[in-house]
């Protein structure tokens, strides 16, 4: 089985974890259980970029960057991913309780969005009942930010990656885009997956 093969396994039930929601439980991979699938099965994971700041349009959200690496399969990889953690308050000052955690808490949830560009827990944010909880985000202006400001930047790399390439290259990778149906401004999650996993193939020929 390949690295890709087993990053993108599903988790065994007793590695997940629940979460109520808006009146349902909802199913999330802990932040431990990422890790440890990144470590166990690449030799050298490392995480070469992290970082936390209140979000711009609602500093009661803490949004988290991460930008991991890894050599998957033979190719060096890299995956930056964002998220996002709402800030809990205390109910007698409305004071945050802990904002170190909630630091701590936004650069997790950004670590666990990079690995899913790799492929890790990507089945079960493909679950209806998983979707809205998969990074234990509850729906907020700051989430919302968290998400676009992600898939801008995937977007964004995935472009900068073609014009890098030579035009026979270029051409090839871009045929092969439009052949699938893709564009690049609407590029979901998965077509990003895919997209950059051809790039890495046409770089690496």
């Amino acid at each position: 089985m390949s690295q890709q093969d087993r990053l993108s396994a599903e988790f065994e039930p007793a590695a997940l974890s629940t979460i109520d929601k808006g009146g349902a439980r909802l199913t999330y991979i802990p932040i431990a259980e990422v890790v440890n699938r990144l470590n166990s099965v690449l030799d050298d994971f490392s995480v070469i970029e992290a970082d936390a700041f209140p979000a711009p349009n609602d500093p009661q959200w803490i949004i988290g960057k991460a930008k991991l690496q890894a050599t998957i399969d033979g190719q060096v990889r890299t995956a930056v991913g964002f998220g996002g953690v709402k800030v809990k308050l205390t109910r007698k000052d409305q004071t945050p309780v802990d904002l170190g955690d909630e630091y701590k808490g936004a650069v997790s949830d950004a670590i666990k969005k990079a690995a899913q560009l790799w492929g890790v827990g990507l089945y079960l944010a493909r679950s209806e009942t998983a979707a809205t909880a998969v990074y234990e985000a509850d729906e907020a202006h700051a989430a919302g930010y968290a998400d676009a400001t992600h898939m801008h930047q995937v977007r964004g790399d995935i472009l900068r990656r073609v014009a890098a390439l030579d035009d026979e290259a270029k051409q090839a990778v871009l045929a092969r885009i439009d052949d699938a149906g893709y564009r690049s401004r609407t590029l979901t999650l998965e077509q990003a997956i895919y997209v950059e996993e051809w790039l890495t193939e046409t770089e690496n020929t």
